[in-house]
């Protein structure tokens, strides 16, 4: 996996939001350049005092969940306003990934600090939703 912990200031002016695009835009373009040469790539791109991008690209696999839960353990403390997370580049995402996302919005809203997901894959959907305390639905009960 290839991990790029430098935090590097995304391009651009205008109001945040515009900021917040052209990150995610940035850090997406890397994750997945990575993701085409065959690696694991987590790329951070700053757009606000305490609001960062994090991308994934790449195949995540049990290893590269513990790669992703390492680096976002580590760069929440500099997403204090607001992390978001692009799943754009990723590929065949290990379950155990929507934990290690689950965590990380867990030690965000902590501090009061937003979270977004983006492009969450369906195979992590219920059990992103799961980890959050999203609503779960009973199913039919036996007997």
């Amino acid at each position: 996996m290839i991990v790029d912990t430098v935090v590097r200031e995304a391009t651009g002016t205008g109001t945040t939001e515009q900021r917040r695009r052209a990150a995610v835009a940035e850090a997406v373009d890397e994750a997945l350049a990575g993701a085409r040469s065959g690696r694991a790539v987590i790329a951070i791109r700053r757009f606000d005092d305490g609001a960062l991008v994090v991308a994934l690209g790449g195949h995540v696999d049990r290893a590269t969940v513990r790669d992703i839960d390492a680096v976002l353990r580590d760069v929440h403390r500099l997403a204090n306003r607001h992390l978001v997370i692009d799943l754009t580049a990723a590929r065949s995402c290990h379950a155990g990934l929507a934990r290690v996302l689950g965590h990380a919005r867990i030690r965000c809203l902590v501090v009061d600090a937003a979270v977004t997901v983006l492009n969450l894959p369906d195979e992590l959907r219920d059990e992103y939703g799961h980890q959050i305390g999203g609503t779960v639905i009973p199913g039919p009960r036996a007997g």
